[in-house]
């Protein structure tokens, strides 16, 4: 039999979640170097679970183990479907949420 390989697809625009971030998490997520960046501070409906609900444009493609390493290694990721404006309309839906558009 085979043997199967998972391969990780990479990605310049991600969506996340950070349950119970500290405020350590939510410094080095606001201060991380890429293109664009929303984050919206959320209380979740069932269990009350503070979070981080973002959406970020990397620099470059970047796997999701590499970007667990350098962005934040306890978030949940996906890969963004929609466009910066979807993802900026979602994030910023409970209102308090910081945007940042970074230059190289």
């Amino acid at each position: 039999m085979a043997e199967r390989r998972i391969v990780e697809v990479a990605s310049k625009n991600w969506c996340f979640t950070i349950n119970n971030y500290s405020e350590q998490e939510y410094t080095d997520v606001r201060d991380y170097d890429c293109g664009y960046l929303v984050v919206g501070e959320e209380i979740g409906a069932e269990q009350a679970t503070p979070h981080l609900q973002g959406y970020v444009q990397l620099h470059k493609k970047m796997r999701l183990t590499t970007l667990k390493k350098k962005f934040n290694a306890r978030g949940h990721y996906s890969i963004a479907k929609g466009s910066a404006r979807d993802n900026y309309i979602y994030c910023t839906k409970e209102g308090r949420f910081l945007k940042k558009e970074y230059s190289k």
